[in-house]
């Protein structure tokens, strides 16, 4: 499959025009959206590490002979950014739902519940 991602290899993406810039970005974009989206099951998280691996892309990419490559390097940093991510939203999930069973154990201790317990007699 040909793409317009070779031409943030040779040029500045900068001194494309407008035009080439969107095919490249439209390219870049089924790039990596397909490969997170799989992943995060969130489109709104996954729009905004499109637009971070683009950017890492236009700015940090290392020196690469071909498309191939670039396309293996961007694919490896949208993975790497997608876990970040995940770990970080484990992170909170975890600290929120440390925070809930401590309310709840405060709860407990400052308002012990009265359980009646009844009889078949």
């Amino acid at each position: 499959m040909k793409t317009k991602l070779h031409l943030l290899i040779h040029k500045e993406f900068s001194s494309l025009n407008k035009s080439q810039q969107e095919e490249v970005y439209r390219d870049f974009y089924k790039l990596v959206y397909g490969t997170v989206i799989k992943i995060l099951h969130d489109h709104a998280t996954t729009e905004d590490i499109v637009q971070e691996v683009f950017i890492k892309t236009i700015y940090n990419s290392p020196a690469i002979d071909n498309e191939q490559q670039l396309i293996g390097w961007i694919r490896v940093v949208s993975k790497n950014l997608t876990l970040n991510i995940l770990k970080k939203q484990k992170k909170l999930v975890t600290k929120t739902i440390l925070k809930v069973l401590l309310i709840i154990k405060q709860l407990v201790w400052t308002n012990p519940l009265k359980i009646k317990l009844y009889s078949d007699n």
